[in-house]
């Protein structure tokens, strides 16, 4: 089989990424983009940049294409992505990032370079595929995991979805390419999504434990990615209600000022919302993705030892400031986390931090940006708990209940 890395010309905001097209006898650290199955276009995470091909025909487009009137794509990929190596493939590490494609043929092979032990959920068609979950085995050399064995599927055209569900603690990941037994190229697409949205938070929005039995499941035991599951979060399920494309930046443990429990080892989500990769402090993200929506879930772990006070409430209206920087249009949900009670985690909580997303809400009006507001999830209170009393399954579901038809009337959606 004949491997050629891909082609593209790729501009992400104020980046160009762009690659030259050569053939390869079988080198893993290329793309298989022309007669092997893997030549296409790809869209990667703007949504109004166009990614012109070179002499294969390959693009990739990181954003979202379709209904927003961009151009089609045979790879999309929705979600934070590096577009700063011109001689690499797209590297992510948020959780939630999606590889959406067309192919033809009786089957399919994905080829990733992960940098941790990450897993992903891989739809065909709408429905889980034949190996729907895959695992990487880590380190930095290209391995490739068969999702649908040759003779698997009917000979036809698939519609594929691959979601890595767990979070960025487990490492990047560089996208290196998907093939076809039978060796035929994608096919390009556009993207359905009518509207985007972006969703700021900590655990609760990463979907930490969702999966678990109970609160008193070990992740030690149960390993993140087993219990950990983004596509299964209220994030995604309300994007889903909405016709949406979303991402996702959120990490397990995070405040905006302060971390749970005091932590210091990873900056506040203040300092990561900024970032490209997570695991990189020097990779700026250009928020080429422009959302109609951002949902923000901040204040459970800044609240996890004492009350941080009305910096908390500066901050905020600091960090809502930077998004409309940013977002100039968008409407900003200041919300209120669904583990905040008033007696959880500390007495008067759940009260103070209302106040305080009641006082930065306010003061943003006050400053003429009436685009903003606050939303209360329901305090979370049993038995619907998985991992360390987080939302299960069907509590992520209630929260995603909740929110769709407060944005729903706001959107006018």
């Amino acid at each position: 089989m004949k491997l050629a890395k891909f082609a593209a010309l790729v501009v992400l905001g104020p980046f160009v990424f762009a690659c030259s097209s050569s053939s390869n006898n079988g080198d893993d650290d290329t793309i298989d983009a022309s007669d092997s199955g893997g030549g296409g276009t790809i869209d990667s995470g703007n949504g109004d940049s166009a990614i012109d091909a070179s002499d294969d025909g390959s693009t990739i487009d990181a954003g979202d294409s379709g209904d927003n009137g961009e151009p089609a794509a045979t790879i999309h990929i929705i979600g934070r992505t590096d577009p700063q190596d011109p001689a690499a493939s797209p590297r992510f590490s948020w959780s939630g990032t999606q590889i959406r494609t067309r192919f033809s043929g009786t089957g399919a092979t994905i080829k990733l370079a992960d940098m941790g032990n990450n897993w992903f959920d891989v739809s065909i068609d709408g429905v889980p595929a034949p190996n729907p979950t895959i695992t990487t085995s880590g380190g930095s050399s290209a391995q490739s995991y068969v999702f649908a064995p040759q003779g698997s599927l009917a000979d036809a055209e698939h519609d594929l979805v691959i979601t890595k569900r767990n979070e960025t603690s487990q490492g990047d990941v560089q996208f290196l390419g998907i093939t076809t037994p039978e060796g035929r190229d994608l096919i390009p697409t556009t993207l359905p999504f009518a509207h985007r949205l972006e969703f700021v938070g900590d655990s609760i929005s990463a979907g930490y434990g969702v999966f678990g039995p109970g609160p008193d499941c070990d992740p030690s035991i149960n390993p993140q990615g087993e219990v950990e599951s983004e596509p299964s979060a209220y994030p995604a399920l309300t994007a889903a209600a909405l016709h949406a494309s979303h991402h996702t930046i959120a990490y397990s443990g995070i405040g905006l000022i302060r971390n749970y429990n005091g932590n210091t080892t990873v900056p506040p989500m203040s300092d990561l919302y900024k970032r490209t990769l997570v695991n990189n402090a020097n990779l700026f993200w250009d928020f080429s993705y422009v959302p109609d929506a951002i949902i923000i879930n901040l204040g459970t772990n800044d609240f996890s030892n004492s009350d941080p006070g009305p910096q908390f409430e500066t901050a905020y209206v600091t960090f809502m400031e930077f998004v409309r920087s940013k977002y100039p249009n968008a409407f900003i949900v200041a919300a209120l986390s669904p583990m905040v009670s008033d007696f959880y985690p500390i007495d008067n909580a759940r009260t103070t931090l209302s106040n305080y997303l009641s006082g930065a809400v306010a003061e943003r009006q006050n400053a003429g940006d009436n685009n903003v507001a606050e939303f209360e999830f329901e305090v979370q209170l049993g038995p619907d708990y998985g991992c360390d009393y987080h939302p299960n399954v069907a509590e992520q579901q209630a929260l995603s209940d909740q929110l769709v038809p407060f944005l729903r009337a706001k959107l006018g959606w």
